[in-house]
C-alpha cells in the first residue's frame, strides 16, 4: 500500500515478494508477485520514490540483485512448475538477466548450468563472482523419484559474465554440497567466503573458501533452520578459526 500523507488517501499496489536497494542509495528494485506482474521487476528511484521503469523478462523473476557497482540489476527466473516428466529438462530452465540500470535495458541472458527452477543469486562485493542456487537440477529432473541432489551452487567468473553478449556461460566451479533447495547465498566482505544454505531443512550451512584459486567447503553445526545469512555472513573473515576448521 502507499500512503499520501498530504491528501490523506492510500492506493493499494501489486504484491511483491522481495526488495534490493542498490549499493549507491540511488535505485529500489521490487521483484512483482502474482498472475501478470511474476516477471516483472519495477525500479524506483531512492530518492523521488518515482518508478522509473518496468525491467520485463520472459519467465518469473525468482530472485535479483544489484551488481557491486549498482551499475547492473541481476535477475533469476524460472518457468513453470515441477511435474514428474522429462518435460522438466526441457522448459523448466533456470535464466540469468543482466539489467542496465542507466539503459534500462538487458544486455545479457544465459542459462544457468544444470539449473531448474532458479531460486538465489548473489554478487560479491568486490565484482569478482557470481553466484547462483536453484531448486533441481537437470540431472535430478530426469529421475523426479530420486531427489537427492537439488541444491546446486554455480560460481561464475563476473567480469566475464559482463563483458559478453547472451552467449552461454560455463561456471568456475559448481557446488552440489546442499541436498536441498539453495535458496540462500551469501559473501562475506571480502569475497573470500560465499555462505549457502536452505530454508528447507535443518543443518544446512555451508561456507565455501576460496584460497588461491582453491575451493574448500566447510559444513557449519546450525541445528535450526536459517532464515537470512546477509548481515552474519559479511561480517566473517578467514580469521574466525572456529568456522574455518
Amino acid at each position: 500500500y502507499v500512503t499520501y500523507l498530504y491528501l490523506g488517501t492510500v492506493t493499494k499496489q501489486h504484491s511483491y515478494t522481495s526488495v534490493q536497494v542498490s549499493a549507491d542509495d540511488q535505485f529500489v528494485a521490487l521483484q512483482g508477485s502474482g498472475p501478470g506482474f511474476s516477471n516483472m521487476v519495477k525500479l524506483y528511484s531512492r530518492k523521488s520514490k518515482t518508478l522509473v521503469a518496468d525491467l520485463t523478462s520472459t519467465e518469473n523473476v525468482s530472485s535479483m540483485t544489484f551488481s557491486h557497482d549498482s551499475k547492473y540489476l541481476l535477475t533469476t527466473t524460472r518457468e513453470g512448475n515441477l511435474i514428474n516428466s522429462i518435460e522438466i529438462f526441457l522448459t523448466n530452465l533456470g535464466f540469468v538477466y543482466v539489467w542496465d540500470v542507466a539503459e534500462r535495458k538487458c544486455i545479457q541472458k544465459y542459462q544457468d548450468l544444470h539449473n531448474i527452477q532458479a531460486s538465489s543469486i548473489a554478487n560479491s562485493p568486490q565484482g569478482l563472482f557470481q553466484a547462483t542456487g536453484s531448486t533441481v537440477n537437470n540431472i535430478t529432473a530426469l529421475t523426479p523419484f530420486s531427489r537427492t541432489e537439488s541444491g546446486f551452487v554455480n560460481l561464475y567468473d563476473y567480469d566475464k559474465l559482463i563483458k559478453t553478449n547472451f552467449e552461454p556461460q560455463t561456471p568456475i566451479k559448481a557446488f552440489k554440497n546442499l541436498k536441498t533447495n539453495a535458496n540462500i547465498l551469501a559473501f562475506n566482505h571480502d569475497s573470500q567466503i560465499l555462505a549457502m544454505a536452505s530454508t528447507e531443512q535443518n543443518n544446512s550451512v555451508r561456507l565455501v573458501i576460496f584460497f588461491f584459486g582453491f575451493f574448500h567447503v566447510n559444513e557449519i553445526n546450525f541445528v535450526l533452520r536459517p532464515i537470512c545469512l546477509q548481515g552474519q555472513c559479511s561480517k566473517i573473515s578467514l580469521q574466525d578459526k572456529e568456522l574455518m576448521e
